[in-house]
């Protein structure tokens, strides 16, 4: 009942509130003159594109291969401990050898299972 009742005193803020267009047009603007950033991003989308595809796919196959719900948790299941083994192993990798080498070697070994599935679709 205390906590109902109680009124926090209203706070004076040092800088005016940002909007969600102002903010948004302030990080486009820093992004576009930002040439890691942009670099960044590029290969983000680009890695997300493709992977998001064998995701998108995955049900397909796996009906294909088998009517047993199994048939799709497991794959699903293999991606989510994939990720966790991913961010395990994230930490020594990057304490051993550079950025661009850890994200490089990643994106080929998420890129890897990609190729099996196209060959399992009849």
């Amino acid at each position: 009942m205390v906590i109902a009742r109680w009124r926090p005193s209203p706070r004076k803020r040092a800088v005016p509130v940002e909007h969600i267009a102002g903010a948004t047009v302030a990080a486009l603007r820093y992004v576009r003159y930002s040439p890691g950033i942009r670099a960044v991003t590029l290969r983000s989308g680009i890695v997300m594109l493709f992977a998001s595809a064998v995701l998108a796919l995955l049900p397909v196959i796996a009906h294909r291969s088998t009517d047993s719900p199994l048939g799709y948790g497991f794959p699903l299941g293999c991606f989510g401990a994939g990720a966790i083994l991913g961010a395990l192993a994230m930490q020594p990798a990057r304490a051993r050898w550079s950025s661009e080498v850890v994200v490089s070697a990643a994106v080929a070994i998420s890129a890897s299972p990609s190729s099996p599935p196209a060959r399992c679709v009849r």
